[in-house]
């Protein structure tokens, strides 16, 4: 599981990027231009229950290569990367009880609700099997293409679909008994926007309900596995707070006539 943060180093207005030592401390004084380069490292999980724990076994911070400029004002001092109150303070990491210099009242109501935001964004979505449409095209006098197209994942303000590639066949003409010659899984596509994070997912693999040349298959389903990241969008001034990203498997099952 890969967490981002932000460690920060002071340059002067209008030059060029002038970067600092881990052990450099930056004082946050007046209005100043500071670089601010992200970060990230990888951090165990074990899952009790339904829910993922952290167990605080984490690799050293790595810097990602981006970096970027921001203007703050306010006061206070940092050594940053080897200060365990600027980790507070910077990562929402290492705080005692004490708070740590954990950042101010706004900052700590500004990372509840991206922590809420980023939250409703994966524990809102549900698995379902709603078929949307069917694009059918003529290949012979006894054949057709079949292809559904269905909504795999449903959350909210946004939905995930499958699209699905067939081929079925005209078994009696008298009866109009058409049976399934060949279902394969396509593309998986997103559509809606996704408040408090971003979404990715992979193309799944799907597997059908029968094999191909299988005779009198009236109905035929597709089996689809595939994965979700969930990662969490965040703009709070001067403090990060680490929410991972979170990978949730999921399998959707839908089930077709052959009947065009």
């Amino acid at each position: 599981i890969t967490s981002t943060g932000k460690r920060i180093s002071n340059v002067e207005r209008n030059q060029k990027r002038n970067s600092l030592s881990a052990s450099t401390a930056a004082t946050l004084s007046d209005c100043q231009i500071y670089e601010i380069c992200l970060y990230e490292r990888y951090c165990e999980e074990v899952l009790m229950g339904d829910n993922w724990t952290p167990t605080g076994n984490c690799t050293p911070w790595e810097p990602t290569g981006y970096c970027f400029y921001e203007e703050y004002c306010g006061t206070g001092q940092c050594d940053y990367g080897s200060s365990q109150s600027c980790e507070c303070q910077l990562y929402g990491i290492g705080c005692d009880s004490g708070g740590g210099g954990g950042g101010s009242g706004g900052d700590s109501e500004c990372l509840n609700n991206c922590t809420s935001a980023f939250n409703a964004l994966y524990t809102g979505s549900q698995v379902v099997a709603e078929t949307i449409s069917f694009d059918i095209s003529t290949i012979s006098d006894f054949t057709k293409y079949k292809n559904p197209k269905w909504r795999i994942l449903k959350n909210l303000t946004w939905s995930l679909y499958s699209q699905e590639y067939g081929v079925v066949r005209l078994v009696d003409s008298q009866t109009n008994k058409w049976q399934w010659e060949s279902l394969v899984h396509g593309p998986i596509t997103k559509e809606g926007f996704t408040p408090g994070g971003t979404v990715t997912f992979t193309q799944g693999v799907g597997t059908p309900t029968f094999t191909p040349g299988t005779q009198n298959i009236l109905y035929a389903g597709m089996s689809l596995n595939f994965d979700v990241t969930y990662s969490p969008i965040c703009d709070c001034l001067g403090v990060s707070n680490i929410i991972p990203s979170v990978t949730v498997n999921y399998t959707a099952n839908a089930l077709w006539e052959a009947k065009p």
